[in-house]
């Protein structure tokens, strides 16, 4: 039987860091698209629920209806090593559970940030990247997508969503058992 551990949801901000989440220099704008910083993901980017207690709305809004970039976006470069890098569309499609942050300039699990266990097991590390802080990082992205669906607090993350919200559209007093 697995033993669990208090684990607290949180990504540090701080005002005297030098650099931002993905690891870019705040004052360094070059590295980005100009387009991305002028699309307006407003309240639904999943980036306003990370490290936050949600409500019942905000896991609806977070679980179907979270902002997605639209066709034509042109995502911000990240330079890893002396390549230029950027997330890719068609990584929301091929995987589910995937939302892209226009706030964070980065990616976050959807089930994840929603049902995350407070706990997690004692021999496993803390959700990080994906979790409780955006993923910049996208050289070998997908390798890195795919590992974080095989890891153990994800299935527990996803088989709550099979279990519960799946069936919430047509039977809303399922919320309640939250």
């Amino acid at each position: 039987m697995d033993t669990f551990v208090f684990v607290q949801r949180k990504w540090e901000r701080s005002s005297s860091r030098e650099r931002d989440f993905c690891g870019r220099d705040r004052n360094d704008t070059s590295s980005c698209s100009e387009s991305a910083s002028q699309v307006f993901s407003g309240e639904n980017d999943i980036g306003n629920f990370v490290g936050v207690p949600l409500t019942d709305a905000d896991r609806r809004k977070v679980l179907y209806n979270c902002w997605s970039p639209p066709s034509g976006f042109s995502f911000p470069y990240v330079t890893v090593g002396a390549q230029n890098r950027s997330f890719q569309k068609q990584w929301l499609n091929e995987f589910t559970w995937l939302a892209y942050s226009n706030i964070y300039n980065g990616a976050f699990c959807k089930w994840c940030v929603v049902f995350a266990p407070q706990t997690v097991s004692r021999s496993a590390k803390p959700p990080g990247s994906l979790v409780s802080g955006p993923h910049c990082n996208y050289k070998k992205a997908k390798e890195h997508y795919n590992n974080h669906q095989n890891c153990h607090y994800h299935k527990l993350c996803a088989a709550i969503f099979d279990n519960l919200y799946r069936q919430m559209p047509t039977n809303p007093e399922m919320y309640e058992m939250l």
